[in-house]
């Protein structure tokens, strides 16, 4: 289901089609213009200005809101099927980092789901291989490390790391910075 005004639509046939078509070709075509025009039809909201990596997959993309400048570099997963993922302005998120709003709750005696929203706010550094789990926000300026698992709201301007990701440092610039990231073939 996705919000169009103020009702839920469910996905039709050529959403998941295009969705599918996507994880299993087109976001594999070595052309970032191609991708992005796609991108911007297929997902939620998609500024014109970010750039997704080869390979980058979406599970109900019309869930995903990526902002004004986003880097999601080649390899990523982000799967909305448990709530929306929302990306913020300046945000560079590293090679094969997952974002999953869905998992199974371990409780739960018949294996049912339980998930959540994700949200990104602006000039947020995620490194490469991170995963980060349902019902997260990550503040502004803040920095999560290599192959950290986050489970909480990670704080503005805090530097996180580890399994799960706990906090490590603070990030003290003033965030003035505008991504332009637009390799050739990636």
């Amino acid at each position: 289901m996705h919000e169009h005004g103020n009702e839920m639509i469910a996905p039709s046939r050529l959403h998941r089609w295009t969705r599918d078509m996507w994880n299993l070709w087109l976001g594999k075509v070595p052309s970032r213009r191609f991708r992005r025009r796609l991108l911007q039809r297929m997902l939620g909201t998609s500024s014109s200005a970010g750039f997704v990596g080869l390979g980058t997959r979406f599970y109900d993309p019309w869930s995903v809101h990526l902002q004004q400048r986003v880097v999601l570099n080649a390899q990523c997963i982000l799967d909305a099927r448990g709530g929306e993922i929302r990306i913020g302005n300046d945000t560079d998120i590293g090679m094969e980092t997952a974002m999953w709003t869905l998992q199974h709750d371990p409780q739960s005696p018949t294996h049912d789901t339980i998930g959540g929203p994700i949200t990104i706010m602006d000039h947020v550094w995620i490194a490469t291989r991170v995963t980060v789990l349902p019902n997260v926000t990550i503040g502004r300026g803040a920095v999560v490390a290599t192959g950290a698992v986050v489970t909480k709201d990670v704080a503005p301007s805090t530097i996180v790391a580890g399994v799960p990701a706990k906090p490590i440092g603070r990030r003290e610039n003033p965030l003035t910075y505008q991504l332009n990231y637009h390799p050739r073939f990636r």
